[in-house]
């Protein structure tokens, strides 16, 4: 890679963006804006690679390799062949590119994407997608995948950096009843302010996804520790200098020191959370339990009560699910010095738990559902 300063896109789901603004803030990120669809900021190499091993919320981390004006596709092809393509990828790659159009002439998104992606494969001998799909060849290589933006008249190339979604931390590999992906349930955990330095108990943990991110969290883990990122394939790819980032998040690393606990009905969905946890390193500081919501324990505060119950449109009918919320809100008043945030799709289950929330739901997309966090005072 190069030693410059990069025009950088962390993708958010929408809610998240303050959230993972903050966050990149903390990383050291310049000039970090949300826009539509995430946050740009500012960063070297080295940066570029530390927001996506510590980023805890996005979705995923672009890289702005072009931009040039593209009134018409003979531009368009003209501009991306003079991209230097060589310094990222190479045969070894399979290249996709996704492309949008707004308020352009060139407003064929599919012929902008060919235009790019051959100019791509001439220059640096990628193979697309499509071709290696139809031919069955391939197998083993390098995923690389280009977003295109016409805007304007003005094309911008991104590359992306991640590969998979941000959200796979490569523990999950098994998953109980409606599941929280483990971004959106670590931007729920910094929402409410959670830092590591109280109990957390989420007593509807599923396959775990709350307390395995708060233990992360609590002992300065970095949620892509476990997993490949699509950089790593590039030709600039700086090995020594990613050590170094690697080295550098280990020596952060500390016990944690506070209570984390979870607790579900179903033995099978502790069984799962156990595993997943042993599978993020953080098994020995996470306490799962298989019990019922109405035999949760009295604990010594201060802590957070965290948890994804289920509501209508995910699981079974509002009416029918008021007394589970009303049972929740009786385990939080019977916990003195905690707190609650509760993610759910309707207000007035919220309402049933009789708890006095800071605001109406801070909106969160989860699912292709528009939920809420509701966090008390």
């Amino acid at each position: 890679m190069k030693e410059t300063l990069h025009q950088l896109f962390a993708v958010a789901s929408p809610g998240v963006e303050s959230i993972l603004r903050a966050e990149l803030a903390g990383l050291g990120a310049g000039s970090p804006v949300i826009v539509e669809g995430g946050v740009t900021f500012q960063g070297d190499d080295e940066l570029l690679m530390r927001a996506n091993l510590w980023s805890r919320t996005a979705s995923r981390i672009l890289l702005r390799i072009a931009e040039f004006p593209a009134a018409n596709l003979r531009a368009l092809a003209s501009g991306a062949g003079r991209v230097d393509w060589k310094e990222y990828l190479g045969p070894q790659h399979r290249i996709l590119v996704k492309a949008t159009c707004h308020k352009s002439r060139v407003y064929h998104s599919g012929a902008a994407a060919q235009r790019v992606q051959v100019a791509a494969c001439e220059v640096a001998g990628c193979v697309r997608a499509e071709v290696q799909e139809t031919s069955g060849d391939g197998a083993g290589m390098a995923e690389a995948t280009v977003y295109v933006r016409l805007e304007r008249d003005v094309c911008m190339i991104s590359l992306d950096t991640s590969g998979e979604h941000l959200h796979m931390r490569s523990y999950r590999l098994e998953t109980a009843k409606a599941p929280l992906r483990e971004n959106l349930a670590a931007a729920v955990l910094l929402r409410a302010s959670w830092d590591g330095t109280c109990a957390l108990l989420d007593p509807m943990c599923g396959s775990g996804t709350f307390p395995i991110e708060a233990a992360l969290l609590a002992a300065r883990m970095p949620p892509g520790g476990l997993r490949r990122f699509a950089f790593m394939d590039w030709a600039c790819f700086d090995e020594a200098r990613w050590m170094r980032v690697q080295d550098q998040a280990r020596q952060q690393q500390r016990p944690v020191s506070v209570p984390i606990l979870g607790a579900d009905r179903d033995p099978g969905a502790v069984a799962i959370a156990r595993r997943n946890a042993q599978r993020a390193g953080v098994l020995p500081w996470i306490d799962f339990e298989q019990r019922p919501l109405a035999r949760t324990p009295d604990l010594p505060g201060p802590g957070l009560l965290v948890c994804n119950p289920p509501y209508g449109a995910r699981i079974g009918n509002p009416r029918d699910l008021r007394d589970l919320y009303a049972a929740l809100g009786n385990v939080v008043r019977r916990l003195p010095g905690w707190r609650a945030a509760i993610l759910t799709t309707d207000r007035h289950l919220a309402s049933a738990t009789g708890l006095t929330f800071t605001d109406d739901g801070v909106p969160l997309a989860h699912g292709g559902l528009r939920v809420g966090i509701f966090i008390t005072r």
